[in-house]
């Protein structure tokens, strides 16, 4: 059997830009994604996990942030930017970071 066969086309997920605020209070540059409902939550998962890796490979190596993917279910879920310093400065380099991936 050719499982190749039984693939239906990618769903169209929805990408949010925000920049949110931690439980800490610490501003926290985020994309919420959010897949239409009936979507494979192993699509959403591979969909957050490659918008992560993005994320890893476009951050410069000076940037001491943490990448983090948060599932809140089958079909929704962001990645965010756990930062370092927590400065407005860094947030508005995350921000413009995310900006270029959310497309």
């Amino acid at each position: 059997m050719n499982r190749t066969a039984n693939r239906t086309a990618e769903p169209r997920i929805t990408k949010t830009l925000r920049l949110a605020e931690s439980r800490w209070g610490n501003p926290l540059p985020r994309i919420d994604l959010r897949a239409p409902r009936g979507t494979s939550h192993r699509a959403f998962a591979a969909e957050l996990h490659e918008l992560a890796a993005k994320v890893e490979r476009a951050t410069p190596e000076a940037e001491g942030w943490c990448v983090i993917i948060d599932r809140i279910g089958d079909t929704e879920g962001a990645v965010s930017l756990e930062l370092a310093d927590a400065t407005a400065e860094e947030a508005a380099r995350g921000m413009e970071l995310l900006k270029g991936l959310v497309g």
